[in-house]
């Protein structure tokens, strides 16, 4: 029988494969008593816990604000995390048990920049909703996140940008769209196909074939697409409808397959009716990078199979489209989604990867930043 739940590996496995929703709230020790190589064990230079309100009433965002203990401090970047509710560390959870941001901010600290990086909204010590939150309201959070450090006296006069990784790298070029100031921008693995096609594209990269449920899928994201304004129940019941009549379009034996079709339709639906996806799903970055004129470095994994190179190429034609002069894009022979060295780039072997990030990834951030700073 064919799972009644064709958005598994879509789902599960969203577009940064966060998913944990606790931890985060801890300074000393760290948040996982499992410790990989890169994980620092000491920390020369000054650590501050923060809070500051975050982009809606209710909604008070902590995390920690590294800068260098001694000299000048010669710019100041803000992580944002990807897909699912993420800790300030971008812990993955048990299972991955990798910290990215508490590797990158500990390197560029120790390279001379301030970093801030906090836990979404819901999560660890930040209070209001993860649940119910979508892109826009984690692109008000960040933005938050910037007008905290403008009016924070040791570091407001200095250059400051926006790290983002996978949806954060989306959520990014929103911020910069809105108006924010904002200097530069570090894209990680950042969308720049219009969600739905890439949504589609990563299905079939990770499945290694197009799935034999593709007509239902484009059937179901065309639907969710044209119909932003509908009430949940409304959205749901329309989206079943729509799923049973796709059915028809699949190949005899996966149609076989399915013994209860009601059940599967509505499988189906209630894993698209979430609000963050719903708006996830309608989302084109050109839209966004045509509005960035700041210095921009984008950075894909050659085996990333969640947000393939193409996306690079994508946004780097966005962002000159526009007239961005200062667009630097470079995929690096060899890594994963997560920017780890890879075999085959599946997520099955993040996890299994001791590396957090390669030593080369952090190298050309800070190389890059230097240039500039």
């Amino acid at each position: 029988m064919l799972p009644c739940s064709l958005f598994a590996a879509l789902l599960l496995i969203p577009l940064l494969c966060g998913l944990r929703a606790e931890g985060g709230g801890d300074f000393t020790p760290l948040v996982s008593d499992s410790l990989r190589p890169q994980d620092p064990t000491d920390f020369p230079y000054r650590r501050e816990a923060v809070r500051f309100p975050g982009g809606a009433p209710g909604v008070e965002l902590a995390g920690e604000l590294t800068v260098p203990d001694s000299g000048a401090i010669r710019a100041v970047a803000i992580l944002l995390t990807g897909s699912g509710p993420q800790d300030r560390n971008e812990d993955l959870g048990p299972h991955i048990n990798h910290r990215p941001f508490l590797v990158l901010s500990d390197y560029l600290t120790r390279r001379g920049y301030g970093v801030l990086r906090y836990d979404d909204r819901g999560v660890g010590e930040s209070s209001g909703r993860f649940s119910g939150a979508t892109s826009a309201d984690f692109a008000a959070d960040a933005a938050a996140a910037v007008a905290y450090l403008r009016h924070l006296p040791d570091v407001q006069h200095l250059p400051l940008g926006l790290i983002g990784h996978s949806e954060g790298g989306l959520i990014a070029p929103m911020v910069v769209a809105s108006g924010a100031a904002v200097d530069y921008l570090i894209l990680l693995a950042a969308p720049g196909l219009p969600i739905d096609s890439l949504m589609l594209e990563q299905r079939r990269m990770i499945a290694g074939q197009t799935t034999p449920d593709e007509p239902v899928v484009r059937g179901a994201f065309t639907f969710v697409r044209r119909h932003p304004e509908l009430d949940s129940a409304t959205f749901v019941a329309g989206l079943q409808d729509t799923i049973l009549s796709l059915l028809p379009q699949l190949a005899p034996p996966v149609r076989a397959s399915i013994s209860d079709p009601e059940l599967f339709a509505a499988t189906y639906a209630r894993g698209l009716s979430s609000a963050w996806f719903r708006y996830f799903l309608s989302l084109d970055p050109a839209d966004y990078l045509s509005q960035v004129s700041v210095p921009v470095l984008a950075l894909n994994g050659e085996k990333d199979l969640q947000v393939s190179p193409g996306n690079l190429t994508a946004l780097e034609e966005s962002l000159t489209r526009a007239g961005n002069l200062e667009v630097t894009a470079i995929v690096l022979p060899g890594l994963n989604h997560l920017f780890q060295p890879a075999t085959t780039g599946h997520p099955a072997e993040y996890g299994a990867i001791e590396t957090t990030l390669a030593p080369e990834v952090l190298q050309r951030i800070a190389d890059w930043l230097d240039n500039r700073f």
